[in-house]
């Protein structure tokens, strides 16, 4: 055998080793075999506290900068590469302001976590179409909302979420289910890093920046918006836990957090803000490890006990699978009370994919990734702003689940621009300071 077969036989062989140790990190069971476990009780908190610990996270973070063995997981284990993004991104953080990964705590000992420390989308879509500030900007909180959370005993050193959104899909008529209690589910939309230096470089945060983006598109030179491999979105859903009487009973079962939203009369005008707790019902995660993203709905399994709304689409098999697993590993954490409900890494496989607390109304004809496949802007001077994700061929207001129609592939190479399949740019304003392109 000649010495560049045999380079290359090596070289294959390697990659082979490689793979196969990639695989045995992202097992679950991994992480239970570093320390021979045993079964928890609620009152044995030093056994809790070793087995959550023997969670490899140093292995998940540098997995997770690595993007060929990120993009084999999303491809070939969608359900395992789900989870692990839901543990690293709830895994405590360094601080309050910090997404960086605190390797000396456990998820569930310690908040905050990762997660909270993202952009969320009403820091990056302001009024007017302002320049919103960068990155690692600590989180403006309303001084009235700090004022009362002080008044109310809640603890300032941690993240307040402004869960402001109510409508399960932005611009259209369905609002948010609502709790036993009759107030509504509310929503927040978060964004990583990689996904806010983006919008925030090629000045997306406003309509004015999209108009340019469009104009500018040419498919051929690559210049057309397309985001980083390692961008990350997040949708969050709350259940409000002030004047709730089972507040106490929610609160031992689901994440928790400082929350707070504008109050307004019914012509829209401010009037304050209302300050407490919520509860974490549900939790979208986009990411863009595939050209089509990865999608993935997590919920809590006591959701059905606290709101009306249930889960329609049955669980995949290998989705229940990883359930059990994950499940097992977070043992003694609230995080063990949410399931995977399913992941997307194509338009058909499977076609529908919905969150009991996100999609309420449309479960049945929901689909993350073909929702987003939509999301465009327009690059004509008249007409839409953003191609309509309505399916409105048979009279009626539902959406398009599976592959895009012709129709739309046609509007879409003719009269509108990808916008890489995040709608959260939908939500920008415009700046009428600034000069038309």
């Amino acid at each position: 055998m000649d010495q560049a077969r045999l380079q290359k036989l090596i070289g294959r062989c390697l990659s082979f080793i490689f793979i196969c140790f990639a695989l045995l990190l992202t097992d679950p069971a991994y992480a239970l075999v570093l320390e021979k476990s045993t079964e928890l009780s609620p009152n044995n908190i030093s056994q809790k506290q070793k087995i959550q610990c023997s969670i490899p996270i140093k292995d998940y973070i540098t997995r997770f900068q690595n993007f060929d063995h990120i993009k084999y997981m999303a491809q070939y284990f969608p359900d395992t590469f789900a989870w692990d993004a839901f543990m690293l991104l709830n895994w405590p953080s360094q601080g309050k302001d910090s997404s960086t990964p605190n390797t000396s705590e456990c998820i569930g000992n310690a908040t905050p976590v990762i997660w909270e420390a993202w952009k969320e989308s009403s820091e990056v879509y302001l009024d007017n179409g302002k320049k919103p500030q960068g990155w690692g900007t600590p989180r403006q909180v309303p001084a009235e909302v700090l004022a009362k959370a002080q008044d109310m005993g809640l603890r300032l050193d941690q993240p307040f979420h402004n869960i402001g959104l109510i409508q399960q899909v932005s611009g259209l008529v369905f609002k948010s289910s609502e709790d036993n209690q009759s107030k509504p589910i509310r929503y927040e939309l978060g964004m990583n890093k990689s996904t806010f230096n983006y919008i925030f470089d090629q000045s997306l945060y406003n309509k004015n920046g999209q108009e340019t983006a469009a104009k500018n598109c040419n498919p051929a030179s690559k210049n057309c918006i397309q985001f980083n491999w390692d961008a990350m979105e997040i949708k969050t859903s709350w259940l409000w836990l002030n004047g709730n009487p089972r507040s106490a009973e929610i609160a031992n079962r689901y994440v928790t957090a400082n929350a707070y939203y504008q109050k307004t009369d019914n012509s829209g005008n401010p009037l304050g803000y209302e300050v407490g707790q919520a509860a974490m019902t549900g939790m979208h995660i986009t990411s863009k490890a595939l050209p089509d993203w990865v999608w993935a709905t997590f919920e809590n399994v006591y959701n059905a006990e606290y709101t009306p709304a249930t889960i329609e689409n049955p669980i995949p098999d290998q989705a229940q699978k990883a359930n059990i697993q994950y499940q097992k590993l977070l043992q003694g954490t609230k995080y063990a009370n949410y399931e995977l409900v399913g992941t997307q890494i194509n338009f058909t496989d499977p076609e529908l994919l919905a969150n009991s607390q996100i999609e309420t109304h449309f479960q049945a004809k929901s689909s993350c990734i073909t929702c987003h496949a939509i999301a465009a802007v327009s690059k004509q001077p008249t007409g839409p702003f953003y191609l309509s994700f309505v399916d409105n061929r048979d009279g009626n207001l539902t959406y398009y689940t599976g592959e895009l129609t012709p129709e739309l592939e046609a509007q879409m190479q003719t009269n509108f621009v990808p916008l890489d399949y995040v709608w959260s740019l939908r939500l920008a304003k415009r700046d009428r300071t600034a000069t038309s392109p």
